[in-house]
C-alpha cells in the first residue's frame, strides 16, 4: 500500500541511477534517545522528529529515506551481508515492508553500508548437478520483470542490477532437489562434479564471486551420519569453489542436536566446527533472546573468525534499547568481523546498531571512547 505510493515510485523512477535525494543531517535529532525504541507507527507513518530521515516508515517498520547517507566508509574490516528474497515483492510484503522496491532504495540511501546480497531469486540444482532458474517467477521478482521477460513489473525494482550497479558481491542462494544425489556427486567426482562445472560456469556469466547455501534442518542435524554428510560435503564445496577463486557458506542452526549434549560428542562437534572450511552463518543467533546470546557466545568460541558469520534478524523489531547493547557489544568483544541479516529491507530500529558495529564507532566522539553505547546516533 503506502510502497505503491508516489513517493517511492518517484524516489525509484530513474533505473539506471542513483536517486538524486539531498545528505541527510550529519547532527543527530535532539529526539535522537527515541531513536531505538519500539516506533510508533501511527505517529511515524508520515514521518516524525525522531526519524528524521524517513519520509514515512511501513507498518513492518521500514523506513523510506527522504535523504541519503554518506557514503559508508571504505575498508572497516568489517563485511554487512544480508538476505533478500522475491517474497518481498509478494502483496502482502508489499503492504508492510515495502517490497522490493524497498530493498533498492534502501541501499541507494545506505551507499556501502551492506557489502553484499545473498538472494532468494530462483536458482537451484538438478538431481544431475545442473544449475537453473527453478522458479522464473521468483527470479522475475529480483530482477523487476514479469517471470523472464523483459516486461517491468508494476512497482517492482531490479535488486540484481542494483548490486551490480554498487559493485556489491551479489550470490546466490541455491537449494538442493537431491541432497543424497549431491552428496553422491561430490565424493565421486569433486572439483569435477557437475554441481561445480555447472555452478562456475553460471558465476562467471553472472559475475557472482559464490554462492550460499541453504539446507539446514532435521536431516543435516539430526543423527551423527547427518551431520558428519552434512559437514562433508560443505568443506567439499568450499574446496572445489576455491580452486576457481570463489567463496562459500552455508546456514547452520541446532548443530548440537545430534549429540544430546553428551560430552563426548560435544567435543567431537566442536572439532569439526574448528576445522570447517566452509564459512558458517548460524541461525540460532537471529534474535536478542538470552537463548540467541547462549548460541552466539558457543559458535564465537569454537569457529574461526574467517570462517564465522554471525546470522540475525531484523524481523524482530519489538525489543529494546538495552538488547541491541548487548548483542552489539558481544559482537565487538568476540572480534566479529561478517554478520549476515535477514532479511532485507532491514527495518529501522536496527540500522543505527548495523552502522556501529561495522565501522567499530570509529566515528563517535574520541573514536568512540566514553561514547560508543550511550551515543545511540553516532558511528
Amino acid at each position: 500500500m503506502m510502497i505503491a505510493g508516489p513517493l517511492l515510485v518517484a524516489m525509484l523512477s530513474t533505473a539506471d541511477r542513483a536517486p538524486a535525494l539531498p545528505l541527510c543531517p550529519t547532527q543527530p535529532s535532539p529526539d535522537a534517545p527515541k531513536y531505538v525504541q519500539q516506533i510508533n507507527l501511527t505517529k511515524c507513518e508520515h514521518g516524525c522528529a525522531e526519524l528524521p530521515q524517513c519520509a514515512s516508515v511501513t507498518s513492518g517498520s521500514v523506513c523510506l529515506q527522504k535523504c541519503s547517507l554518506p557514503q559508508f566508509p571504505a575498508d572497516t574490516g568489517r563485511r554487512l551481508m544480508a538476505w533478500v528474497s522475491a517474497d518481498v515483492d509478494n502483496q502482502e510484503n508489499r503492504d508492510t515492508l515495502g517490497g522490493m522496491a524497498a530493498v533498492v532504495h534502501q541501499l541507494r540511501t545506505n551507499p556501502g553500508l551492506f557489502d553484499g546480497l545473498y538472494g532468494f531469486c530462483g536458482w537451484a540444482w538438478k538431481a544431475d548437478g545442473t544449475l537453473y532458474v527453478q522458479n522464473v517467477t521468483v527470479y522475475g521478482q529480483c530482477s523487476g520483470t514479469v517471470n523472464q521477460t523483459t516486461t517491468p513489473i508494476a512497482g517492482g525494482a531490479d535488486v540484481l542490477a542494483e548490486a551490480k550497479r554498487q559493485n556489491m558481491d551479489f550470490q546466490p542462494v541455491i537449494g538442493l532437489e537431491d541432497q543424497q544425489a549431491a552428496i553422491r556427486s561430490m565424493n565421486e567426482s569433486g572439483s569435477e562434479s557437475k554441481y561445480i562445472t555447472s555452478f562456475v560456469a553460471a558465476a562467471k556469466q553472472h559475475g557472482w564471486k559464490g554462492f550460499n547455501l541453504d539446507w539446514e534442518g532435521a536431516n543435516t542435524t539430526s543423527t551423527r551420519k547427518d551431520f558428519f554428510e552434512f559437514m562433508t560435503l560443505m568443506n567439499q564445496f568450499a574446496d572445489a569453489l576455491a580452486q576457481h577463486g570463489m567463496v562459500f557458506s552455508t546456514d547452520v542452526q541446532w548443530v548440537t542436536q545430534w549429540t544430546h549434549l553428551n560430552p563426548t560428542d560435544m567435543s567431537e562437534l566442536t572439532a569439526l566446527l574448528g576445522a570447517s572450511r566452509a564459512k558458517l552463518v548460524p541461525m540460532d543467533t537471529y534474535s536478542l533472546s538470552p537463548v540467541a546470546m547462549d548460541c552466539l557466545d558457543y559458535y564465537a568460541t569454537r569457529i574461526p573468525r574467517e570462517r564465522l558469520s554471525v546470522g540475525m534478524s531484523s524481523q524482530n523489531v519489538h525489543t529494546t534499547t538495552q538488547a541491541f547493547i548487548a548483542r552489539f557489544h558481544a559482537l565487538n568483544m568476540y572480534g566479529i568481523t561478517d554478520v549476515s541479516m535477514f532479511m532485507m529491507p532491514t527495518t529501522e530500529t536496527w540500522m543505527p546498531w548495523l552502522r556501529k558495529w561495522k565501522n567499530n564507532a570509529r566515528g563517535c566522539p574520541r573514536g568512540g571512547s566514553l561514547s560508543a553505547w550511550s551515543n545511540v546516533t553516532c558511528y
